[in-house]
């Protein structure tokens, strides 16, 4: 997936998107981002009812993220390949591994596998 494609897909207002690599520099153990759009790599349910997922942003980044149960129920195309626009989305490190944490206050549009193409 180009830029292009995912930055089509943030809505016309300019405004300074973050990218993954944002939250990998960060210095805090915690915090939020105002703006990211990533693209699913994998999703996996768990036995609470959210997922666990890697997503991918045009600057290359891979990373884990924790999607709510609320998520998956108001989209329930959710699946590799799926475009997200987030909003305000919180992130954590675990020792050294930073995850999003992805609920339906974050998510301000998901564009399904078939449409991101």
């Amino acid at each position: 997936m180009g830029v292009a494609n995912v930055n089509s897909f943030a809505g016309t207002a300019p405004q300074q998107r973050d990218t993954l690599q944002t939250v990998m520099q960060s210095q805090k153990r915690a915090g939020k981002v105002n703006n990211l759009v990533v693209m699913l790599k994998s999703l996996a349910l768990t036995g609470c009812g959210d997922a666990f997922a890697v997503v991918k942003d045009p600057s290359t980044a891979s990373m884990g993220a924790g999607i709510d149960q609320e998520v998956l129920q108001s989209y329930p195309r959710l699946d590799p390949g799926a475009v997200l626009v987030l909003d305000n989305v919180s992130y954590l490190f675990m020792a050294t591994v930073p995850y999003l944490c992805v609920t339906m206050a974050n998510v301000r549009k998901v564009v399904p596998p078939e449409a991101s193409t």
